[in-house]
């Protein structure tokens, strides 16, 4: 009989770790705080989180591993390895990547949550200035230009895959 309880409390001890370890998926994890969804898309979910001991504000986009193909996985890791060699005021920067048991998480640069289709949709009926479109474009060429030069291809250019800045910057994400 006592060793049926000392079984049944190593078990129970056991899922009680499985199930914390789970529900962490990754030791990184620890050192943010979600603050709330920022964005998502057909594979994967993006939210502001901030770095516990620093204080500052990332994006943080996390992939389910469970919906991934090997083709989607190779394209992933093909997009973290060209953002970990991109270095350009213009192209959002990938700070930190991990993996853990269930879902792959990608630590990016956090410039604000406004897409230009957002951007667009508040100013409701008004068009971009001059002044404004020539910014935006300004700006996305030399992320495009720079992306060229290295053999690299957006291959997804859409107003929600360009992020303005809450102070005016223009970012190319995805």
């Amino acid at each position: 009989r006592d060793q049926l309880n000392k079984f049944q409390k190593t078990f129970h001890n056991t899922i009680k770790l499985d199930n914390h370890f789970n529900s962490l998926d990754h030791e990184k994890l620890r050192k943010f705080k979600v603050i709330k969804q920022i964005g998502d898309g057909a594979s994967s979910v993006v939210s502001l989180v901030i770095d516990k001991i620093t204080q500052q504000k990332y994006a943080m986009k996390v992939y389910d591993k469970l919906q991934y193909s090997e083709t989607l996985r190779n394209n992933l890791m093909n997009e973290v390895d060209i953002l970990s060699k991109c270095n350009h005021p213009n192209i959002i920067k990938l700070i930190d990547w991990f993996e853990g048991h269930k879902k792959i998480y990608l630590i990016l640069e956090y410039v604000g949550s406004t897409t230009l289709a957002k951007y667009l949709d508040k100013k409701l009926d008004e068009m971009l200035t001059e002044d404004e479109a020539a910014h935006v474009f300004y700006e996305l060429s030399h992320a495009i230009a720079y992306l060229r030069k290295r053999r690299s291809y957006h291959r997804d250019l859409k107003l929600h895959n360009i992020i303005i800045g809450s102070e005016g910057q223009v970012k190319l994400i995805d």
